[in-house]
């Protein structure tokens, strides 16, 4: 069959179907089948290794009989995607210097772009360390999204707070973290006075 997904591995399993009557399969990445990315008896799956270089690959198929009748190819495509989102900015609060929300809760703007012709940027992870964003789950990717800085928080903390985001792509590239900081500040000013 035909079809078209995403990958970022070079190499790749192509599932086999139908070989009824068939002594030999050929799989190749041109449909003139001139070099072999497997040549050899019907199995149900086979590992090939892409030919070099990101972008859409067609992998053409077909089965020989013993008696040398050929069978018309099939196809599939896979686009390779081998390089991560690089370009991405993350702001708290809009890019203020400072916030003094005592819950604790920001918006933060996300903005990532992948590579020209890679699958385009699907998800995004949230943290508040470098450890944490590393074992965070991803969600779905959006450009605005609600945030609570990490503890503690409330009247009376003054601190620099981080926030580390890190994005993917739909062939599963993951981007470096990007981060940004805020100065967390719910102190309230003092006034001295002096006795007349």
């Amino acid at each position: 069959g035909s079809g078209s997904q995403f990958t970022n591995k070079v190499t790749v399993n192509v599932d086999i179907f139908n070989t009824f009557g068939a002594n030999t399969i050929q799989l190749a990445e041109t449909s003139g089948f001139s070099t072999y990315l497997y040549d050899g008896v019907p199995v149900a799956s086979v590992a090939v290794t892409l030919s070099s270089g990101d972008g859409i690959k067609t992998i053409y198929g077909r089965a020989l009989d013993a008696a040398g009748n050929v069978s018309a190819f099939r196809q599939v495509s896979v686009q390779l995607d081998t390089v991560a989102p690089t370009v991405a900015s993350v702001k708290i609060a809009n890019g203020a210097a400072s916030t003094n929300e005592l819950s604790g809760f920001v918006q933060l703007e996300l903005n990532a772009a992948d590579n020209a012709g890679g699958s385009g940027v699907t998800g995004m992870k949230v943290a508040n360390s470098a450890a944490d964003l590393l074992l965070a789950s991803y969600l779905p990717y959006d450009n605005f999204y609600n945030w609570n800085l990490t503890a503690p928080v409330g009247m009376g903390i003054a601190a620099t707070k981080t926030v580390y985001v890190s994005f993917i792509d739909d062939a599963g590239n993951e981007s470096s973290p990007f981060t940004d900081t805020i100065y967390y500040d719910s102190v309230p000013p003092t006034v001295g006075a002096t006795p007349i």
